[in-house]
């Protein structure tokens, strides 16, 4: 804990930090107010917390996690885009108590290394967070590591399966430029992280295996099929059915596993 509270400190936005943030939303882009941005995104991603102290912390790591993240879509021209590929924005859905809530945090950031940290947060982490490094590549953030939740353990509604022919499968990682065996005939979890996420996995069809990043296989489903298909990397693997079996050939299921107390990971802002 000591640690932790080294790295991670709150304090006021610096004078110089922008009063507005460029953000598409749908097909436009808007000069957004940092506050109200602050605000809109409450509305999209917590509305439906009861308590007041956790919507003003939920208001502190948006602001943060915006700062952060600034300019990452400059490429297209502007700062921030209204889903959770940052974080989700509902302008219309902003109520007079999540305006009032947001502004009792105005300017208040968390800083990590004279910079705005880094505040990801998600939806569901099934009983245990992940390591920054193992989800974003090495990532140094010493206030993101593993650990241990037991109050995310205890919610319910959590579980997920999804499944889909071999081949569509295949087509949607070819979408996204990822190489898999010229006939998908299966998938295994070839490598998991320390909190059991799956991290490598192994693509098995046609005499061949190819492994893919567990992320990059998540993120190219949801491109192509959508991201309510494989929620998290928190799952088991099963191969349905075979050659044959149906119109559609083999087919892959996957699903998140069963945790005490009910509740799989399900994020809500990934980067």
């Amino acid at each position: 804990m000591r640690g932790f509270l080294a790295a991670l400190v709150c304090s006021s936005l610096a004078a110089a930090a922008p009063g507005t943030l460029k953000v598409r939303v749908k097909s436009a882009t808007i000069d957004m107010p940092l506050e109200q941005y602050v605000a809109a995104v409450l509305a999209g991603e917590c509305n439906t917390f009861r308590s007041d102290e956790g919507i003003k912390a939920m208001a502190v790591a948006a602001r943060s996690y915006a700062m952060n993240l600034r300019g990452r879509h400059a490429a297209e021209g502007y700062d921030l885009c209204a889903t959770t590929h940052c974080q989700r924005v509902a302008l219309d859905a902003v109520t007079p108590r999540l305006a009032s809530l947001a502004a009792q945090t105005v300017g208040d950031l968390l800083w990590f290394e004279g910079k705005p940290a880094f505040a990801c947060y998600s939806r569901r982490c099934g009983g245990s967070t992940e390591d920054a490094a193992a989800v974003w590549g090495g990532m140094r953030a010493p206030f993101l590591r593993s650990h241990a939740d037991p109050y995310c353990a205890r919610q319910p509604g959590g579980e997920w399966h999804w499944s889909a022919p071999a081949a569509e499968i295949a087509a949607a990682l070819g979408k996204s430029q990822l190489r898999g065996p010229p006939e998908l005939d299966g998938i295994a979890i070839a490598q998991r992280t320390g909190s059991g996420r799956a991290r490598v996995l192994a693509l098995v069809g046609t005499g061949e295996q190819v492994r893919i990043s567990a992320s990059s296989f998540r993120f190219a489903i949801g491109r192509a099929l959508g991201f309510n298909t494989v929620r998290s990397d928190q799952w088991s693997v099963a191969r349905v059915g075979g050659h044959g079996a149906g119109a559609d050939g083999a087919r892959v299921g996957v699903a998140a596993p069963r945790r005490r107390g009910g509740g799989a990971e399900d994020d809500a802002t990934g980067a």
